[in-house]
């Protein structure tokens, strides 16, 4: 089962007064500050793994009443 919100996929364009003032803003410019000896690695971090599990509920109209069983599990309703 898969619900899909109507208009996912168009583009959202900003309005014509925010394009306006954003041709008004001024753009911070900066120039970086090199070390001598170029570049170092600080620190090197990797994200905790969480493990994944897919469960198949079934096919046709029997996987509805089991998502359903799977969101009150969870607290989603």
């Amino acid at each position: 089962m898969l619900t899909l919100k109507e208009g996912i996929n168009l583009p959202r364009y900003p309005s014509l007064p925010g394009r306006l003032k954003a041709k008004k803003k001024e753009i911070e410019r900066s120039k970086p500050q090199w070390q001598d000896g170029g570049l170092t690695k600080i620190r090197l971090k990797l994200p905790v793994q969480a493990e994944h599990t897919v469960e198949i509920l079934g096919k046709n109209g029997d996987a509805g009443a089991q998502l359903v069983e799977v969101f009150q599990r969870l607290r989603l309703l």
